[in-house]
């Protein structure tokens, strides 16, 4: 018998429905952790949608940084601008 599977911490269970399924475990026997099976699930598939997962999400938070010191520099612009238009006249001068 091939116990390639068992020695990688491969395990067929039953599923819903009456189905089979592979279980990748995340943690060894010796207690150490596997640490492509905790972040891939055991598949190169899975650690290329976990990569892309991440790096849409990382893209998301750049974006919005982005995003936001653009809006405070125009509001800034906006109050100063704003703030002097209405100061000028009565004679008020910022420093």
């Amino acid at each position: 018998m091939d116990n390639t599977w068992l020695e990688k911490g491969v395990e067929l269970r039953m599923g819903g429905l009456q189905r089979y399924r592979l279980v990748y475990h995340w943690k060894n026997p010796d207690g150490s952790i596997n640490w492509f099976n905790f972040l891939t699930g055991g598949s190169y598939y899975n650690l290329i949608g976990v990569l892309l997962v991440v790096s849409f999400l990382v893209l998301l938070v750049m974006l919005y940084k982005h995003d936001t010191a653009i809006l405070v520099e125009c509001c800034n612009a906006c109050q100063n601008s704003l703030a002097s238009s209405i100061a000028s006249p009565i004679g008020i001068t910022f420093p």
